[in-house]
């Protein structure tokens, strides 16, 4: 018997993959990756746009409410009024503030320092004081928000044009050091303070000045007495711009403005003021 001797021939296992198909693999991975980024940016910048749209357009709505702001107050007429726009439209109401009311409120609030007047006199057409035409109560309740304090100055004439004043505080801490007055808490005109202002008989009330300290607040005030309302406060102009957007949406923006009577110069606030001489004691 003869033995052949060598080496068996090696088994051939499964062939190898092809290093092309994990190079297409990787390709289509990173093309995959960069269209995703590229849809992300393209979003942002739409968004973008889209942000930068709307604030043109909020632009354009506000500008457009000044506009309406600035035609109202050079007519007196109370009433509404709708100014056509190429591409919106700006609503314009104009009002004379309390005129009739048992009570109102002021827009807005007042800057801590500042003032607002309370009339209580008639104006003409020419914007003088009508002495022949003066609220008929025996009482005025002026309305703040909690945290102000209120001096309050009536305006009145019994003969000769005097004064008289007022200083209200809801903190009972500052009372002890500027000696003001606890005013009621149970407040009116829905603000949360209320001060209640005996008027003299027989006189003709013309305004009351109420300035905020420490603060700034709401103010109002409320008639008392059978009959008793008030005389017009100014004109409260209020206007609303709206503009076409995108998608058939309509941006809007909204101002209100309160152009008041005149008032007497400041140097009537100071606490010793006399308009014929002073005498000493």
């Amino acid at each position: 018997m003869i033995k052949l001797t060598g080496t068996p021939p090696r088994s051939q296992g499964p062939p190898r993959r092809s290093s092309s198909g994990q190079a297409t693999i990787i390709i289509l991975t990173m093309m995959m990756a960069a269209v995703g980024i590229g849809l992300f940016i393209t979003r942002g910048i739409q968004t973008d746009l889209q942000i930068t749209k709307v604030q043109e357009e909020s632009a354009r709505a506000f500008s457009a409410a000044e506009a309406g702001i600035d035609s109202a107050l050079y007519d007196w007429q109370p009433g509404p009024a709708t100014i056509s726009l190429e591409t919106g439209s700006v609503d314009v109401i104009s009002e004379n503030l309390g005129e009739g009311e048992v009570q109102f409120n002021f827009p807005g609030t007042v800057a801590q320092g500042d003032f607002a007047t309370i009339w209580l006199v008639a104006h003409d057409s020419s914007g003088a004081i009508d002495e022949s035409s003066f609220y008929q109560g025996n009482q005025v309740q002026t309305c703040w928000e909690n945290g102000a304090a209120l001096e309050l100055i009536l305006f009145y004439k019994d003969g000769d044009y005097k004064t008289e004043r007022w200083a209200f505080d809801p903190d009972p801490v500052r009372r002890a050091v500027n000696n003001f007055t606890a005013p009621d808490t149970s407040g009116c005109a829905d603000l949360s303070l209320r001060a209640d202002l005996s008027l003299p008989a027989g006189t003709i009330p013309l305004f009351i000045i109420a300035k905020s300290y420490y603060t700034e607040t709401g103010l109002g005030a409320q008639a008392v007495g059978a009959g008793a309302v008030f005389s017009s406060q100014g004109k409260l102009v209020t206007s609303t711009g709206e503009v076409e957007s995108l998608a058939d949406k309509v941006v809007s923006r909204r101002l209100q403005v309160l152009q008041t009577w005149d008032v007497p110069p400041l140097v009537f606030l100071e606490p010793v003021f006399s308009g014929s001489g002073l005498q000493a004691f």
